[in-house]
């Protein structure tokens, strides 16, 4: 059995419904992108957030680390503010 072959106007055809929605997804990507680009860079922000202020709960919490958080700000600011 043979096989119809496609007319010229057939071929066009699909080759414009192909660039057609070749557009339609051009559109709709750029469309979204900025979106997906602010909602990655919030996540972000709210990861570091969060662990900040874990880092400040903890430090609220346990004695030890905040002896060592105040140790270490006090040898920092010696060793900035000392004549060598």
């Amino acid at each position: 059995m043979a096989t119809p072959k496609k007319t010229t106007t057939q071929n066009n055809t699909s080759a414009i419904k192909g660039i057609v929605i070749l557009i339609i997804l051009v559109f709709i990507a750029f469309a979204i992108l900025p979106m997906l680009v602010t909602l990655a860079f919030n996540v972000v922000q709210l990861i570091a957030t969060l662990a900040v202020l874990g880092f400040i709960v903890y430090m609220i919490i346990n004695p030890k680390f905040r002896n060592l958080v105040m140790y270490t700000a006090k040898n920092t600011v010696k060793k900035i503010t000392s004549k060598k």
